[in-house]
Formats: structure tokens, C-alpha cells, sequence
């Protein structure tokens, strides 16, 4: 990771139109998420990016979310493929307390919480590939 880089940043292979949407859960507290597509799979082979990825948000102002499909295609302002401009859930400057507010949190136990069974990790988004053909994203989680 680059020097001074507070976060986790991964490859994740999406599946193709045909295909259900892929859930991408949180992996440590993230206070900003940024999703472009990737030149390369999770596995390091060459992807050649589809410049277009359909999306569903939890707070997309359905009562349960994840029902509306949004599509983000590489003629929108360069959304994909630019290191300027792709998918960003939350916001850079701080909009809660000095941090901003925190839009997902790695599966964990809570003190106090009956059961004793961990919370599952934030769905942050699902994504797939908005061609028949899947393709790659990488997903960066800023602390």
C-alpha cells in the first residue's frame, strides 16, 4: 500500500448481467469507499474492463434497500476508468464528529449485546458487470 494509506484496498472478480448481484462486505471500519473497474483480476490475470458496472446501495430510498439497479457506464464524466471520478460511498471531508461518519463496519462483537454472536460485517454495495461478460473492480476502504 502507499505510504500513509489508512485503509484496505482489494481486487474483486464481479460476475456478468446474467448473474446476481455480488455482495461486497465491509473489511475494517470505513469511513469512505471508492470502487473502479481494474486492469487486471484478483488473480493478477490482464481483465479487460467492460466500462460498464450496474450497482445496488442500501439507502436507496426503498424500505429495505438494495432494490433499485443503478448504472454507471465509462461515458458518464470518465466515472470508470478515471483515477479522478468512480463509485464513492461516503464522503472525503469529515461530515460527523473530526472523522466523518463511519458508512461500514467489519463483522464484530458488541459488549453487552444478547446471544453472543457477532453482527455481520456493512453490505456496502452490490455490484456485477453491467455486460455479459464479468469483470474486475478494485475496492479501496478508507479509515
Amino acid at each position: 500500500m502507499p505510504q500513509g494509506f489508512a485503509g484496505v484496498r482489494r481486487i474483486v472478480d464481479i460476475p456478468a448481467n446474467t448473474a446476481p448481484f455480488l455482495a461486497i462486505l465491509a473489511t475494517t471500519t470505513s469511513r469512505r469507499v471508492v470502487i473502479d473497474e481494474s486492469q487486471i483480476t484478483s488473480t493478477g490475470a490482464t481483465n479487460t474492463p467492460q466500462g460498464v458496472i450496474d450497482y445496488q446501495l442500501p439507502n436507496d430510498g426503498s424500505a429495505n434497500g438494495f432494490s433499485t439497479t443503478f448504472r454507471i457506464t465509462e461515458g458518464d464524466e470518465g466515472i470508470i476508468g478515471s483515477a479522478s471520478l468512480p463509485i464513492v460511498l461516503g464522503n472525503p471531508i469529515a461530515g460527523h464528529a473530526e472523522k466523518g461518519e463511519i458508512v461500514g463496519q467489519v463483522g464484530q462483537y458488541i459488549v453487552g449485546m444478547p446471544g453472543g454472536q457477532p453482527l455481520p460485517a456493512t453490505t456496502l454495495i452490490k455490484l456485477r458487470s453491467g455486460t455479459a461478460t464479468g469483470t474486475s473492480v478494485v475496492l479501496s476502504e478508507y479509515n
